[in-house]
């Protein structure tokens, strides 16, 4: 066969809302024969109404290396079996692979992202604010966090709730207020001392210490200090963090 009259595959970029087709060049090229046979073929069956897809897609090619233009016609996939239904099995086979590789290639392209779509950019941005928003709201919920652990650093160990609020900046007796209303402490009714409720020594906020007091004739007794361990002072200090309420108690 004539190297002359070979047609070299024509390259084409299918834009993913352009149904996807081939050239006659490019059947011509796959199947290593004349272009013009295989527009022979395609006008044959064109005249018997076999194609009925692409009737109206022939244009003009320009070669790069000049010349007249040439007539092609780009053919759907039915359309495309159909003008080499009549070929051997070999040349059959290697239409419907190229046609796997057109189809594989619309898929990627397809996938890509069209940064000139407005529509696209809008949803981008409006996707990274709201992702900034949460970055936002994690940190928010994070300084309270980061200001209990300072605390617990700078107050460790457990201590009697005095000492507890003077760390943590606010008074002893909100702080007495305030443990007693969130039922962590409560009043004896044998001598009105202040003792830790049990399921708040269980969850580790609270302990308590056998102490030596003097009554008011001046002699000694034995009496429950309740005290607050780091865990519930950093328990705390979050919350009096995060509670503008607690804040506006601050002195």
């Amino acid at each position: 066969m004539n190297d002359r009259n070979m047609i070299p595959c024509e390259p084409k970029i299918e834009n993913v809302n352009t149904p996807l087709t081939m050239s006659s060049r490019e059947i011509a090229e796959v199947c290593n024969t004349r272009h013009n046979q295989v527009i022979e073929t395609i006008e044959r069956l064109f005249k018997k109404g076999v194609l009925r897809e692409s009737r109206k897609t022939l244009r003009d090619y320009f070669s790069p290396n000049g010349g007249r233009p040439t007539k092609v016609y780009d053919l759907s996939k039915l359309d495309t079996l159909k003008v080499v239904s009549g070929y051997n099995e070999t040349l059959r086979g290697k239409i419907i692979d190229r046609w796997q590789e057109l189809e594989n290639a619309s898929k990627r392209q397809s996938l890509a992202v069209d940064y000139s779509d407005p529509k696209l950019i809008l949803g981008v941005v409006t996707h990274l604010r709201e992702e900034s928003a949460k970055k936002d709201m994690v940190i928010a919920n994070l300084r309270p966090k980061v200001a209990a652990y300072k605390h617990l650093t700078r107050i460790g160990g457990s201590t009697c709730i005095t000492d507890a609020a003077k760390a943590l900046g606010i008074t002893p007796r909100y702080l007495f207020s305030y443990l007693e209303k969130g039922k962590w402490i409560y009043r004896r009714k044998v001598n009105g001392r202040y003792a830790p409720y049990q399921d708040k020594i269980q969850l580790g906020y609270m302990d308590c210490r056998v102490i030596s007091v003097r009554n008011a004739d001046g002699f000694k007794k034995i009496a429950i200090e309740p005290r607050l361990t780091a865990k519930g002072k950093a328990r705390l200090a979050e919350f009096f963090s995060r509670t503008s309420s607690a804040r506006r108690a601050i002195q």
